[in-house]
């Protein structure tokens, strides 16, 4: 109830002047039945005194529905303010959980990158490891033929279809003297090094016997 309506249920219940209602409000800080009461003490209400009763009960069941009202409008407020913050919660837990959803896939999606790196790097060393590698092909003391792993496993998979030629060729060639060995390409070097060393010293020991 605003201050306005209050003076005029004074002025209504105690037939009094709006100042007259409007000062007894402010002395008692604007309390309906302590006005009528401070009225009727300073003898300016003009009603009979069941009548100053009877106006006194009713601001006073005024006064009780009021306050009822404003506990109503209160408690309601508070639903409100709960229902709103519930839904804030709500909506920070679905968030929560998105974002959770959004980490998790960029873990995985960093895991899988991760794999697939490692996977490419072994191949990479397993590439390099062949072509450190060769197959020595030797008939007598003569090396015929040296061809790098990663060759050789290329030329087996396109002999696929015909593997079971290519062994029985190979067993051929060995009953008939050919050697097969696998050999490091240092190794292989070291080997062209130290044959150049033999002939240079073979050369040399023929121009000392000349």
């Amino acid at each position: 109830m605003s201050e306005f309506e209050m003076v005029e249920k004074i002025r209504e219940k105690a037939n009094v002047s709006y100042a007259e209602a409007k000062q007894a409000l402010e002395a008692t800080d604007w309390n309906l039945l302590e006005a009528m009461v401070l009225l009727e003490q300073e003898g300016k209400v003009a009603h009979k005194a069941e009548d100053l009763s009877e106006s006194a009960h009713f601001i006073h069941k005024e006064n009780e529905a009021e306050e009822r009202l404003n506990e109503e409008e209160v408690e309601e407020e508070a639903k409100k303010e709960t229902e709103e913050e519930a839904k804030t919660e709500a909506r920070t837990g679905q968030k929560t959980e998105r974002d959770k959803t959004e980490r998790d896939k960029e873990e995985k999606k960093k895991e899988c990158s991760k794999r697939i790196n490692r996977i490419f790097e072994d191949i990479k060393n397993l590439i390099k490891r062949a072509n450190e590698r060769t197959l020595e092909i030797q008939s007598g003391e003569h090396t015929r033929l040296n061809i790098p792993i990663t060759v050789l496993v290329l030329i087996l998979i396109l002999l696929a279809p015909a593997l079971p030629l290519v062994i029985i060729a190979v067993i051929i060639s060995y009953l008939c003297g050919v050697r097969f060995r696998f050999k490091l390409v240092d190794e292989e070097s070291k080997t062209r090094a130290e044959e150049e060393v033999r002939k240079v010293q073979a050369e040399e020991a023929n121009g000392n016997l000349s």
